[in-house]
């Protein structure tokens, strides 16, 4: 198996009149595995459906592996597509259901086991051929729907959510597995998911969308790190975003009236929105520079090794830190005190607020 690259170019879908991927143009590289990444009806899921060829675009064109596959039926776009539900047949066993799409080629039967059971073997699932769907737990189903899938012999593989029915911990093995597999196998995957989590640990590539479009995309450090947007900063996770408008230069003003310094060439008065890395802030000052707040504690939440605090601006605001646990046993915080936070100026980040756009009818 290898690879095929994937070029989305000017891709647009509406259902009935409401429109769901607005001009969407992205290039997947050969090799590559791919998050989109984004809320539920941002288009994630309608744009992996028209590349797999179980929605067809609008406008625009879809290339796998250098052909144009608008007009081309799912079964001839060199894609095969992992369902969220997995969607095995329950009256074949595990075996029938691997084979499935090499019997509607016309392999012959003894080449078709043999290819399914070293699939099989392949996904962890040696010894289970002879199980029934109903006979395999969350994780072992989602594999024999990958084995399934790679049975269709893609040169890109299309997986909507598939992580998402999985308890956390099998959840965390399986994307290991996703990995390891689209490393060894070397073909291009295309994951839709909603989990930032799960996004940041597998692709080479994530594309975060919103409304439709696509807000930015870059490798999981570069999205983490240098956020295109408020939303961005805001989906992705880790941030906290505080929205004010710029005074004097180098500074905004929050509606409370604290002020901000900022490296910012916006014009005063502008409505800005400030991403700060939650990573960033701390509850001792380091510098006579730093930027500093006040609010209060509303919850604390114990992740182990980790301490997430959720807290209120003076104006209402809300944002969360991340601390180490042992940082923690030292601030001795408690849920409604208010406490003074502070950051550097060089890890806030500014972007001028936009209004949203009405979408096309």
């Amino acid at each position: 198996m290898s690879g095929g690259a994937v070029e989305l170019i000017n891709v647009t879908k509406y259902y009935d009149r409401t429109l769901a991927v607005d001009g969407v143009s992205l290039s997947v590289a050969a090799g590559e595995y791919c998050c989109l990444l984004g809320p539920s009806g941002c288009g994630k899921t309608s744009t992996l459906r028209m590349i797999a060829g179980h929605e067809l675009a609008d406008r625009g064109d879809i290339v796998v592996g250098g052909r144009r596959v608008n007009d081309l039926p799912p079964s001839e776009r060199g894609t095969a597509m992992m369902f969220q539900s997995y969607a095995l047949f329950p009256h074949l066993t595990v075996l029938d259901n691997v084979g499935f799409a090499p019997m509607l080629r016309g392999v012959p039967k003894v080449e078709r086991i043999e290819e399914s059971r070293r699939l099989l073997s392949l996904v962890g699932l040696g010894g289970w051929e002879s199980r029934y769907p109903r006979q395999l737990s969350g994780g072992q189903a989602q594999r024999a729907a990958l084995a399934r899938a790679l049975n269709a012999r893609p040169q890109v593989l299309l997986l909507d959510e598939p992580l998402s029915a999985l308890d956390p911990i099998l959840r965390i093995q399986m994307r290991s597995e996703l990995k390891r597999m689209q490393l060894e196998l070397g073909l291009t995957f295309i994951h839709v998911t909603h989990s930032q989590e799960e996004a940041l640990a597998l692709s080479d590539r994530v594309v975060v969308m919103e409304d439709g479009h696509i807000r930015q995309t870059g490798t999981p450090l570069d999205v983490f790190e240098r956020p295109a947007t408020p939303f961005v900063a805001d989906f992705i996770g880790g941030h906290a975003i505080f929205r004010g408008t710029t005074g004097q230069p180098g500074n905004t003003v929050l509606p409370s009236g604290e002020i901000l310094h900022t490296q910012t060439k916006f014009g005063t008065g502008t409505p800005v929105a400030l991403a700060v890395r939650c990573d960033a802030i701390s509850f001792a000052r380091r510098s006579a520079d730093d930027n500093s707040i006040t609010a209060r504690v509303v919850t604390i939440e114990h992740l182990g090794a980790l301490i997430r605090v959720t807290l209120k601006t003076m104006d209402g605001q809300d944002f969360s830190v991340v601390i180490p646990e042992r940082a923690e046993r030292g601030t001795r915080l408690t849920v409604s005190e208010i406490i003074s936070l502070y950051w550097t100026v060089a890890d806030t980040r500014i972007y001028a607020e936009k209004q949203a756009q009405p979408k096309a009818a």
